[in-house]
C-alpha cells in the first residue's frame, strides 16, 4: 500500500471526478479536500494497480504530490491483510512515481516564469542582496521557496511582489 499526499492548487474536484480510477485500480482511494490540500490514500497490491496510479498521477500533474510507503499499525485491519507488499516492493513503486512527479514539478516551476506572486519573507540570504520567502503555495518544511533578489531591505514577515524571473528544480527566483 501507498499513501499519496497531494496538493492541487486548481480543483480537487478534478481529482474526485476520477471515479474510473477507483473502478479501474479495484483499489481503495480515499479523497480529502482541504482547500488546496488533498490527500489521496491509495492501497496497491499488483503491479497493474501501480501503473494505473502512475497514469493517474501523470493525467493528473499535480503541483505538489508527496508518496509514502505504507507501514502496517498494529491492530488495524490493513495491518492483518494477507500477502503484505514487500518493503523493497513499496520503495521501488515510490520512487517511481516521485521520479514522474518531480518531472511535473520541475515544469510546473518552469511554467511560473513570467508570473507576478505575493511572497511573505522568511529571511536574508547571508553575504547577497536576496531573501528567502514563500508564497501561498508553499508549505514550510515541506516545499520549495521563492529566491528574491533585491537592493530593497526587508524583515521577516513582510510581503511583497515578486516576478518570477527563473526557476530551480523546486524553487523559484525572482
Amino acid at each position: 500500500m501507498l499513501v499519496l499526499h497531494l496538493r492541487q492548487y486548481a480543483n480537487c474536484q478534478r481529482a474526485i471526478d476520477k471515479t474510473k480510477y477507483q473502478l479501474q485500480l479495484g483499489a481503495i482511494l480515499l479523497f480529502k479536500c482541504h482547500g488546496i490540500r488533498m490527500q489521496l490514500v491509495v492501497m496497491l497490491s499488483a503491479q497493474r494497480q501501480h501503473e494505473e496510479v502512475m497514469r493517474f498521477v501523470d493525467e493528473m500533474e499535480f503541483e505538489r504530490l508527496g508518496v509514502f510507503t505504507y507501514s502496517a499499525e498494529e491492530d488495524t485491519p490493513a495491518a492483518a491483510f494477507p500477502d503484505q507488499i514487500p518493503e523493497e516492493v513499496k520503495e521501488e513503486r515510490r520512487d517511481e512515481i516521485m521520479e514522474l512527479q518531480q518531472e511535473i514539478a520541475f515544469e510546473k516551476s518552469e511554467s511560473m516564469v513570467g508570473r507576478v506572486l505575493d511572497v511573505m519573507i522568511e529571511g536574508k540570504v547571508a553575504d547577497e542582496a536576496a531573501y528567502v520567502g514563500r508564497t501561498y503555495m508553499d508549505a514550510p518544511n515541506v516545499d520549495g521557496y521563492i529566491f528574491v533578489n533585491s537592493g530593497e531591505l526587508f524583515m521577516s514577515g513582510d510581503f511583497v511582489r515578486v516576478k518570477v524571473t527563473g526557476s530551480n528544480d523546486y524553487d523559484l527566483i525572482g
